[in-house]
C-alpha cells in the first residue's frame, strides 16, 4: 500500500527533533468511510485523541444529530474505528475528536469525497449514480507529444459570467457554463465558451481552484461571492459555488465530471490548480483531527506562514505526504484529471515532490505535473524540484519588466539591456553557448536541463496582464496601434520559444482588468471576460490562433532536448545601443 511505501522512503531521514514523528502510523491507508448496505465502517487516524465520535445526520446543512457512535482506538496504529450495522445510504456524517479534554468541533474528516452544502458534513452517496452517460469511455484526445502542449489558465466564473458570453443565465458562473455548446457573442462567428477553446487550439485547460474551498456561502452565487479559491477546505470534493444545485451532494460531482468529459471530447486535457502546500488552521479539518501534525512549526511551535497568509503544511511528515498523493490519485481515478499545477510548490518537501512524481508516473495516465513557486524572483534548484516543470516568472519579466519598473526596464518597450534574459527565455531556460552568463539576471542562472521543465507565460492571474501593462506605458496618441503591434510581438516570442507556453484566459483578444495588479478579492466588474473584445480584436485573435497552429505544425519551436536547442538555435549578431 501507498503508506507503506511512503514510510519506507522516509527511513534514515527521520527528524529526531520532530515530536510528531513519534506517534504510531498505520501500514495501510486509512479509509475514513467505507459503505456497504449492511454496514458502514468509519476510521480516523487521530493518535492524540481522548475520544472520537461519529455523528449521523439526515440533512447536509441543518437538523440535529440522528445518532452518535463512539469509535475505538487501536493504540498500535493510532486509528480509531467503528462499524455501524445499518444502511446509511443518503445520510451525512461528521467526526468530533476530543484532545486534551477539549472537543475540537465537527469535521467531515480530511478525506471526505462527497459533502453537503458548504462542505460541513460528509455525504454517503452511491458513486455509480455520479457517472454521466459515456463516462466509462471517456478518454482525453489531446496530443500525446508533450512538446505540443499549450496550456490555457482560466477562472471558471471569469470565463462564463459576462452577459456577452452567450451562455444561458442558469449556467453563468457554473461548471455547466464552461461546456455549454454553441454559445457566441452577437453572431455565431464570434464563438465563446468551450467552442472558443476548440477554435483557439489549446491542448490543456488549467482550472484555477475548483476544489471545495473556504470563505463563501455556496447558496450565494452573486458578485459578492467572487474568490480565486486558494483556501482549501475539502481537498477531494469539487466546489459547490460552481454547481447548479450545491445542496445536492451528487450535483457538483456529476457536473464536474461532465465538464471534464466535454473538454476531453473537444481534444482538451484538464489540469487542476491545487493548493496542498498550505491551509487555514482556524477552519482546517486537519487541525480538528490531529492538532499540530499537519502544519509546519518553527522552534517555538508557531505555525510557519506562507506569503499568501496561510499556514504551511508539514509535507515532510509521512501522513501528510500520503494524504497529498492519495488525493491526487482520487482526482485521477474518479474524475479523469490529466494534471496538477502545484501552487507555491517551493513550500513542498523535496522528498515529497519526488514521491508525487513517482506515484503519478506509475498511474500510467501521462499526467502533467507543474509548479508555481511563491518565490517569484529566483527559480527553484533542480535538486529541490526534480523534473517538475516550473512557471517561469522570469520569462515574463525579461520581456515586459516588473509592473513597478520604469518603461526603460522593458525589452518589449525598447530596453535592449534585457537581451540576454530574452535569449534565455527563447531557449527554454537551458544553458546555451551564445548566452553571456555575466549579463544574466540571477533568476536565469539556474538552468533547466530540458526545455520541458519551463512553463513560459507573459500574463497570469497574478499581476498586471499584458494589455493593462501596455496601456500604462504606451504613448496615448499611438495607443491602439502600438498596443496591438507590441502584443503581437510578445506572443510571437511566447509561442515560438522553447518550453511549454501558457496563456491567460482572454489575453488572446486583449483582455483588460482595468489596470488592477491583484484582482483576487475584487468582483466580476474587474475579473469577468468581456467577449465583445473578441469581436473588437478579431484580427489579433486570428493572429494568436495562427501562431498556435504554427507551433503545432513545426517541431523547430518545441524541441525536446538541450542538445537539439544548442545545435539548431542560433542568435544572429545585430548592432544595438543600450538605452540608459
Amino acid at each position: 500500500m501507498l503508506i507503506g511505501l511512503l514510510l519506507a522512503s522516509a527511513c534514515g531521514q527521520t527528524d529526531t527533533k520532530d515530536k510528531y514523528l513519534l506517534y504510531p502510523t498505520p501500514e495501510q491507508a486509512v479509509e475514513e468511510m467505507n459503505y456497504t448496505p449492511d454496514k458502514t465502517k468509519f476510521q480516523l487516524w487521530a493518535p492524540t485523541a481522548d475520544e472520537v465520535r461519529v455523528l449521523i445526520y439526515k440533512n447536509g446543512d441543518s437538523g440535529h444529530t440522528e445518532k452518535m457512535y463512539n469509535l475505538t482506538l487501536d493504540e498500535s496504529t493510532g486509528v480509531w474505528s467503528a462499524e455501524v450495522e445499518r444502511d446509511l445510504m443518503g445520510l451525512y456524517y461528521t467526526f468530533n475528536i476530543k484532545v486534551n479534554d477539549l472537543w475540537q468541533g465537527d469535521t467531515p474528516g480530511i478525506t471526505a469525497k462527497a459533502v453537503g452544502i458548504n462542505g460541513k458534513r460528509a455525504a454517503i452517496i452511491d458513486w455509480s449514480k455520479t457517472n454521466p452517460e459515456g463516462w466509462n469511455q471517456d478518454r482525453p484526445h489531446a496530443p500525446k507529444d508533450v512538446s505540443a502542449n499549450i496550456i490555457y489558465e482560466l477562472h471558471l466564473r471569469d470565463f462564463t459570467i459576462n452577459k456577452s458570453s452567450g451562455i444561458s443565465t442558469l449556467n453563468k458562473g457554473k461548471y455547466r457554463g464552461l461546456y455549454e455548446v454553441d454559445t457566441y457573442y452577437d453572431n455565431p462567428t464570434i464563438q465563446t465558451g468551450i467552442n472558443h477553446l476548440k477554435e483557439l487550439g489549446v491542448t490543456h485547460v488549467k482550472l484555477m481552484p475548483v476544489f471545495d474551498f473556504n470563505g463563501k456561502d455556496e447558496l450565494i452565487a452573486d458578485a459578492s461571492s467572487y474568490t480565486w479559491g486558494y483556501d482549501p477546505l475539502n481537498f477531494n470534493v469539487p466546489e459547490g459555488l460552481y454547481s447548479n444545485n450545491p445542496k445536492n451532494p451528487y450535483s457538483r460531482i456529476i457536473e464536474f465530471k461532465e465538464l471534464v468529459m466535454n473538454l476531453h471530447k473537444a481534444g482538451i486535457k484538464v489540469i487542476l490548480d491545487v493548493s496542498y502546500a498550505y491551509s487555514n488552521p482556524q477552519n482546517s479539518n486537519f487541525q480538528k483531527t490531529f492538532p499540530g501534525y499537519y502544519f509546519a512549526q518553527d522552534q517555538e511551535d508557531n505555525f510557519i506562514i506562507s506569503q499568501n497568509g496561510k499556514a504551511k503544511l508539514a509535507t515532510q511528515r509521512p501522513m501528510v505526504r500520503e494524504f497529498i498523493i492519495e488525493s491526487m490519485m482520487h482526482w485521477i481515478s474518479e474524475y479523469h484529471i490529466d494534471g496538477f499545477a502545484l501552487d507555491q510548490f517551493d513550500l513542498y518537501d523535496p522528498e515529497t515532490l519526488k514521491d508525487i512524481e513517482s506515484a503519478l508516473r506509475k498511474s500510467n495516465r501521462g499526467v502533467t505535473l507543474m509548479g508555481s513557486p511563491q518565490q517569484k524572483t529566483l527559480r527553484m534548484p533542480l535538486a529541490s524540484k526534480g523534473d517538475i516543470p516550473e512557471s517561469m516568472k522570469s520569462f515574463a519579466t525579461a520581456l515586459r519588466s516588473n509592473p513597478n519598473d520604469s518603461i526603460m526596464n522593458s525589452y518589449l518597450l525598447g530596453d535592449v539591456s534585457q537581451v540576454e534574459e530574452v535569449k534565455a527565455g527563447l531557449t527554454g531556460g537551458v544553458k546555451h553557448p551564445q548566452l553571456y552568463l555575466d549579463s544574466l539576471d540571477n533568476a536565469w542562472t539556474r538552468f533547466t536541463t530540458t526545455p520541458l521543465q519551463a512553463i513560459n507565460f507573459i500574463s497570469s492571474s497574478d499581476g498586471l496582464i499584458l494589455g493593462d501593462y501596455l496601456e500604462m506605458n504606451s504613448t496615448s496618441s499611438l495607443y491602439n496601434i502600438e498596443k496591438v503591434r507590441l502584443s503581437k510581438l510578445a506572443y510571437t516570442y511566447l509561442l515560438t520559444a522553447q518550453g511549454t507556453p501558457q496563456l491567460y484566459a482572454g489575453e488572446e483578444f486583449l483582455r483588460s482588468k482595468g489596470g488592477t495588479y491583484n484582482s483576487a478579492k475584487l468582483s466580476d466588474s474587474i475579473n469577468q471576460i468581456n467577449w465583445d473584445l473578441k469581436a473588437k480584436h478579431l484580427e489579433f485573435f486570428q493572429y494568436i490562433k495562427g501562431l498556435i497552429q504554427l507551433r503545432k505544425n513545426h517541431p523547430a519551436f518545441r524541441m525536446l532536448t538541450a542538445n537539439n536547442i544548442n545545435k539548431h538555435v542560433e542568435f544572429l549578431p545585430t548592432e544595438y545601443a543600450i538605452n540608459k
